[in-house]
């Protein structure tokens, strides 16, 4: 059956694994919403998956019916319009949990810039954004890993159906059940995560069969947090709720933030930081997106404006980046311990990464022999080494460069040191993409861009020097139309113009 969820305090009751609700009549809705077998939370951008989201909206009736009574889907950033209003439709969903009418004790969230909120939840769940739509399948809101399941608007409707005749014929209890699934709410975690490990469904043939059935990519993979998904996802979307509950005071959208900020485990975005670069990066840019959210004046916008072809995430990045950074003293120094630019940063930081990998790198990849625009993004399964070393003349003792590295099943970008160095020595070889003009200039901004993005994943604070000179930096690539140069490269190598107009790649 399919939820049309709100608010963000159902999610909150679960996480705290407590009734936080008042009267015996809610106790037992609470109690209904934990007895499913398995829970699919659907995370699409309304803004971006405009097909996917009217799909999701006009099918959400059969969709409720296909999926049985022990299977529960859910959307998030933003449920359809078409859920809410029928919601007196559906008698097993007020049995599961009656929402009230938009503003009841200010537990409604919504978002001012869908795309925002969505980008927001995937930082914040460890999940690429270029992936999406997906289902978040899980048999406890409150685990850490999740099963991550492509998805489209063409296979939605028969992906939930199959996972709501595996719940129906399945004899694997519902975890949630029951007033408390441990004895007392502070359980060790390792003692949890031991009877999670214990009960896991890959234990069951039927469910790794079912994983392979609505499998529609290279094979689905797992979401791994610091906390359980339904304390993230609460924490996220109740600063959704701010506006509406207290028109953005500044000690409530504190409150909110610091809920957010424990949920990761992390009092604030730098303090013990975890080896994995990514998940520090991810943190930064979950945290930048609820600043924006909370931010004083929607209107303000600092200006950034990308290439139109630039990829979908790179544009969200800059319009987060836009409605934060004019106010983000004023929001850092309320809400953070240090004052540190790092969340600012990292937005330019990763919108230079993603337009660099997918042209420069990839023209690169191109010219090693994996074929585009089929390997575009993609990680090609072959024999061969597509491996590249620098020059001995611009690094004297070179590292080979991996151009064809795969991780969790999909192509990982060298990193973006080791891609510097490889393109200036092309250039020092005059064997660089013709697109780029003036390409020892553009060498040296990269080189500085660089030095200071990579503070923003190390312990050091970035000051307001280095964000200044930051943006000095970032305001030639757009000023000197350094993105509308990668773009051509990355239009060729996707296959967007005429094949007459594509030059032969042949540099070795």
């Amino acid at each position: 059956m399919g939820l049309p969820i709100t608010k963000y305090t159902l999610l909150k009751a679960v996480a705290e694994d407590k009734d936080i609700f008042y009267g015996p009549s809610y106790t037992q809705k609470l109690n209904n919403f934990r007895s499913f077998k398995f829970y699919g939370i659907i995370l699409h951008d309304p803004t971006n998956h405009q097909g996917f989201h009217a799909k999701l909206g006009k099918e959400f009736e059969l969709l409720d019916k296909l999926t049985g009574e022990n299977f529960l889907f859910m959307g998030l950033a933003d449920t359809p319009m078409e859920w809410v209003k029928k919601r007196t439709y559906f008698r097993e969903y007020r049995r599961v949990f009656d929402q009230d009418l938009p503003g009841n004790r200010g537990s409604d969230y919504i978002s001012e810039d869908p795309s925002i909120t969505t980008l927001t939840l995937t930082k914040a769940l460890n999940i690429d954004y270029e992936d999406l739509p997906v289902i978040l399948l899980t048999d406890d809101l409150r685990k850490r890993r999740f099963y991550v399941i492509k998805t489209s608007a063409n296979t939605l409707v028969e992906q939930l159906s199959k996972i709501g005749y595996y719940c129906s014929r399945t004899q694997r209890p519902a975890m949630m059940s029951g007033p408390l699934a441990f004895p007392t709410p502070d359980y060790p975690p390792q003692v949890q995560e031991h009877y999670w490990e214990h009960n896991s469904p890959e234990k069951d043939p039927a469910f790794l069969t079912l994983l392979k059935d609505i499998d529609i990519s290279s094979g689905n993979s797992i979401g791994q947090i610091e906390s359980g998904l339904a304390d993230i996802l609460s924490g996220v979307l109740s600063t959704l709720a701010i506006k509406r509950n207290a028109l953005g005071e500044s000690w409530i959208a504190k409150d909110h933030l610091k809920a957010f900020l424990k949920a990761y485990n992390c009092p604030s975005p730098l303090a013990n930081p975890q080896p994995d670069i990514v998940s520090i990066e991810n943190k930064l840019l979950a945290l930048v997106g609820l600043l924006a959210n909370i931010s004083k004046n929607p209107d303000s916008d600092f200006g950034f404006t990308l290439h139109e072809q630039c990829e979908d995430e790179s544009h969200i990045l800059i319009k987060t980046f836009n409605k934060v950074a004019p106010s983000y003293r004023e929001l850092s120094g309320k809400l953070l311990h240090d004052m540190d630019y790092s969340p600012l940063l990292i937005c330019l930081g990763k919108v230079f990464e993603k337009e660099f990998n997918l042209s420069v790198v990839h023209w690169i990849r191109a010219n090693l022999g994996i074929e585009m625009p089929d390997y575009f993004n993609k990680w090609k399964n072959s024999k061969e080494n597509y491996v590249l070393s620098p020059s001995r003349e611009i690094v004297p003792n070179p590292e080979p460069v991996n151009f064809n590295e795969k991780q969790y099943g999909k192509w990982r970008a060298p990193s973006i040191g080791g891609s510097e160095y490889i393109y200036k020595s092309l250039v020092h070889d005059q064997k660089a993409p013709e697109e780029i003009t003036d390409p020892d200039l553009f060498l040296d901004k990269c080189r500085a861009f660089r030095k200071l993005r990579n503070k923003t994943a190390h312990e050091e604070l970035v000051s307001e020097e280095d964000f200044q000179n930051a943006l000095v930096t970032f305001r030639y690539f757009i000023d000197y139309d350094k993105f509308k140069q990668m773009n051509m490269i990355k239009a060729k190598l996707k296959g967007l113009l005429d094949p007459n107009d594509r030059k032969q790649l042949s540099l070795f």
